[in-house]
């Protein structure tokens, strides 16, 4: 996990060696450090829980505690209406068509509404 962003190699690549490899760079604590330091966000528990990381940006000191609520929900077969609904209202609210608050609250009920329709909604009682 990059930042909160999964990261993976699609089973169809055909470059699947190579992708591995740049992985295992990208991923290394050195390389994480520079990304770190270059503004990005890390997964890697050991960065986040150093006090070189949690005092490098004011946003830091919160990303470990969000991080470890994170969920991912990119594997869910409702992710594209889920995206689409976001996209949706998020464009609703910057056209002024919506407050932020009305876009946000009905991207909420939109989106209650395809999970609790979606084949997870077992998994999704859970979390």
């Amino acid at each position: 996990m990059v930042g909160g962003q999964g990261v993976s190699i699609s089973l169809y690549s055909a470059h699947k060696d190579e992708a591995w490899k740049f992985l295992e760079w990208f991923m290394s604590r050195p390389q994480q450090w520079k990304w770190v330091e270059g503004g990005g966000m890390t997964g890697v528990s050991a960065i986040l829980k150093d006090p070189k990381f949690l005092e490098a940006a004011p946003p830091n000191k919160s990303f470990p505690v969000s991080m470890s609520m994170t969920k991912d929900y990119w594997h869910l077969p409702a992710y594209p209406q889920l995206l689409k609904s976001f996209q949706h209202y998020v464009h609703q609210a910057i056209t002024g068509q919506l407050s932020a608050d009305q876009a946000l609250d009905a991207c909420a009920a939109e989106q209650e509404r395809i999970l609790r329709a979606s084949p997870n909604q077992k998994a999704m009682k859970t979390q």
